[in-house]
């Protein structure tokens, strides 16, 4: 990232939302120097993912159809890096928001029945997630979940 000047804004209106996926292989002790960089552009917000990888450039986009086949991180481990961008925004107003992949990840079942048990266990586990990532410095969630090509619904 680069800029010429601080604070940069969209159509002189609004600050920048950049979306950074802390899963691309980083150490968290690089974060502050991110942070640092981040908040010198004016950035508002800052997206974080809870996917697993072993090294960048693995990554597969969550709504893709074969994003079933990467891991979440350990939610416990995941709050290590919430926390590090938590510490890092020097008491600024920037957002950090969780982005929570227990939807995405998990395997979609033929059988129906499956299926709602697979449902069920993502919704327990992204309920869990959001809840200890709210405590660890998390501001907001996002929980993105994708639909297969034939109509089924799914009630809570």
């Amino acid at each position: 990232m680069s800029g010429s000047n601080n604070n940069i804004e969209q159509d002189g209106r609004r600050p920048l939302c950049a979306a950074f996926d802390a899963n691309i292989g980083s150490n968290v002790e690089e974060i502050p120097q991110l942070m640092s960089c981040l908040l010198s552009l004016g950035i508002s917000m800052v997206i974080i993912e809870d996917k697993s990888l072993a090294s960048p450039g693995q990554k597969v986009k969550s709504l893709a159809g074969a994003s079933q086949s990467q891991a979440q991180a350990n939610m416990y481990e995941f709050v290590r890096t919430l926390q590090a961008f938590r510490a890092a925004t020097r008491d600024s107003e920037i957002m950090i928001t969780a982005w929570i992949e227990s939807f995405t990840t998990r395997t979609p079942e033929e059988n129906e029945a499956k299926e709602l048990t697979s449902v069920q266990l993502a919704l327990e586990d992204v309920l869990a997630r959001a809840e200890l990532y709210k405590s660890r410095g998390a501001e907001s969630i996002i929980i993105p979940a994708k639909r297969k090509a034939r109509s089924r619904s799914c009630h809570f």
